[in-house]
């Protein structure tokens, strides 16, 4: 198992908490031990899992949960936010809120203002109300205050939920193509790397995500946060009604027809996707708030060897990880469905392609090499039919 920074008095705020993620990530926190404080955000004040019909929750050994609703676009929000006495001992923060890839694409101005400019406001508040503990000059690499004279304080952790759309297609493969055929072994793309592959995004929320990215990267290396980024697959199956997200038709031809109602498939069943089970999502998260800063920073290599991070060269390594995941069809998800739900709930999935929709799917790479993140602790997907039974015992019974 890789090496975990331990957790004591933590508080753990999360932004975007009313949502599938945030409410899952907010539950998996109140079992962790070392947290004393959550603080869960939204646009609305999200509801508080510890009121949620789980009676053996209301114990002294959970955290404090605080929920606000608040505007994360409003510079007078963020500060009276983050500067509240309460948060004084702050110890992570997961940026889960923003704006879905279809809504992004539908409303420019929304999507950079949501996506972008309330991330910057936020770093930029952390920057000026959780300083680095070591001088005024900020240090290249996130480390703590060498003072002799009181104890050392860990930087801020931002744990950032990233995007494979910040990637473009990494060649013009049968799945993106209108006329292919399948393609041979030889012929498949080769699998996308954390700092290898160069991001091209082709829609404005992977625009926006990478722009995020770069500013945690940025802080990251300038010692003022412990930045990071979780390149999160395609998400399923996510309960409650259909999302802004383009990826919305992953689970809704899953979700719908086990409820018994119709799902529509807007692409081509062998369309190729990056996928991943939402409970090994939600795992991996609250993993990224744990693992050591120095094997996120570290190279594949430095992982394999055990060698020390960062020996024979000073160059900073952006805090990215590729979260586990799998490549799958649409047609292996539909296989899916029928072993769980029988012929009755495939027969509700009714196709009709949406050229829009297949434009955005269409730009992202479906085969993600995630080697590090399992060199890191991270947990490494299930079988398909093993993510939709978690979803029908989870939230169907």
């Amino acid at each position: 198992m890789a090496k975990s920074d331990p957790l004591s008095d933590a508080h753990i705020l999360v932004t975007g908490a009313g949502g599938f993620i945030g409410q899952a990530l907010a539950k998996a926190l109140l079992d962790e031990p070392g947290i004393s404080q959550l603080t869960l955000t939204d646009v609305f004040s999200p509801p508080n899992p510890l009121s949620l019909g789980d009676e053996n929750r209301h114990d002294d050994s959970k955290p404090q949960v605080t929920c606000l609703a608040a505007d994360l676009t409003s510079p007078t929000v963020v500060k009276d936010l983050l500067s509240s006495p309460s948060f004084s001992n702050l110890t992570a923060v997961y940026l889960l809120h923003g704006l879905m890839s279809g809504a992004s694409e539908a409303n420019l101005d929304l999507g950079l203002k949501i996506n972008i400019d309330s991330m910057r406001l936020i770093l930029g508040t952390i920057r000026a109300i959780f300083p680095p503990p070591s001088s005024s000059k900020s240090s290249t690499s996130p480390t703590t205050s060498s003072s002799p004279t009181s104890p050392q304080k860990p930087l801020l952790k931002v744990i950032f939920p990233s995007s494979l759309a910040i990637y473009g297609p990494p060649s013009p493969s049968p799945s993106q193509s209108p006329t292919s055929s399948s393609p041979s072994p030889s012929e498949l793309p080769t699998p996308i790397t954390e700092t290898n592959t160069v991001p091209y995004p082709l829609s404005t929320y992977g625009t926006a995500k990478l722009t995020t990215e770069l500013l945690i990267s940025d802080y990251t290396r300038r010692g003022l946060i412990d930045g990071r980024i979780l390149r999160l697959p395609t998400v399923i199956v996510r309960p409650g009604k259909p999302s802004g997200a383009a990826s919305s038709f992953c689970s809704g031809i899953i979700r719908e027809p086990l409820m018994g109602q119709k799902g529509f498939l807007p692409v081509r069943r062998d369309t190729e996707l990056w996928v991943c089970g939402a409970r090994v999502v939600v795992r991996n998260l609250v993993w990224g708030g744990k693992v050591a800063r120095e094997r996120v920073a570290a190279s594949t290599s430095e992982l394999e060897s055990g060698s020390r991070v960062g020996s024979g060269s000073q160059q900073h390594r952006p805090p990215v990880i590729n979260l586990p995941g799998s490549t799958v069809t649409v047609e292996e998800m539909l296989s899916a469905l029928e072993e769980v739900g029988g012929k009755e709930a495939r027969g509700r999935v009714v196709e009709g392609r949406d050229e829009g929709v297949e434009e955005l799917v269409y730009s992202w790479p479906s085969r993600l090499d995630c080697k590090r993140a399992l060199e890191c602790g991270f947990e490494a997907d299930g079988t398909l039919k093993e993510t939709v039974g978690e979803f029908v015992r989870d939230y169907l019974r």
